[in-house]
């Protein structure tokens, strides 16, 4: 091979172990997707999230950890007892399992 041929084929393969990261991420995400569950913190809450059928990879975990924690807090900052929360556009819901902690009603 030459100097061209390895760096392509250098490039592939750090292509390929990207791609590998990005889905089993690192040791810790590794141990709760083995443990079929992951504890999610908002406020004073947690619950447990199923890795294996709804948070299928790191990235999703990830982002959601590093996106979605901070407004959740915020809003549940906000959420009084008497409330009605409407969670419009719900994917799995977390929004609405911490909402429901805190308000009368949850949609």
């Amino acid at each position: 091979m030459n100097g061209f041929d390895d760096r392509l084929s250098m490039r592939h393969a750090l292509g390929v172990i990207s791609k590998i990261k990005s889905k089993i991420g690192t040791p810790q995400f590794i141990y709760w997707y083995l443990r079929g569950t992951k504890p999610i913190t908002a406020g004073d809450h947690t619950i447990f999230i199923s890795v294996n059928n709804h948070l299928g990879d790191f990235r999703e975990i990830r982002f959601f950890e590093q996106n979605e924690i901070q407004e959740m807090n915020n809003i549940l900052n906000e959420i009084r007892s008497d409330d009605v929360f409407l969670d419009i556009g719900a994917n799995i819901g977390i929004h609405s399992i911490f909402a429901g902690e805190l308000a009368d009603k949850v949609y």
